[in-house]
């Protein structure tokens, strides 16, 4: 598979737009990769604008990135872990432990499928308390 490769046109503060050639704008909710510094920045594409442009929100620090960078649409949605190996764990909003333990990677599900990988019916409820 081709590798979808665009480029940082602007950045304001954790907004980038990038531009992607013609027809082979990333989906939205797809995560984007930059690398900066030795380290990757994780995007998520939030909109598209037109003109083969995608507005994405950055999961990190966007400090020192400049434009002409090159950002690569992984072709999916952010994932992380989940299973009884994640339990009582710390983990970043990109799935990463942030804890400085190990740990074993049993199964990434993203939450646009979330509800086709439960294996039954749970009801989930959520306590919200509202103030007047």
């Amino acid at each position: 598979m081709e590798k979808n490769i665009g480029k940082v046109v602007q950045i304001i503060g954790p907004v980038l737009d990038i531009k992607f050639d013609s027809g082979h704008l990333p989906n939205l909710l797809n995560a984007i990769e930059i690398m900066h510094d030795g380290r990757k920045v994780v995007c998520e594409v939030a909109t598209q604008l037109g003109d083969d442009v995608v507005r994405c929100i950055a999961m990190s620090s966007t400090d020192g990135m400049s434009r002409g960078m090159d950002a690569y649409d992984t072709g999916t949605g952010i994932t992380v872990p989940v299973g009884k190996a994640t339990l009582g764990r710390i983990f970043n909003l990109l799935g990463e432990a942030i804890d400085n333990q190990q740990i074993e990677i049993i199964k990434a599900i993203d939450a646009e499928n979330f509800g086709n990988n439960l294996r039954n019916n749970y009801v989930i409820t959520q306590n919200w308390k509202i103030i007047k």
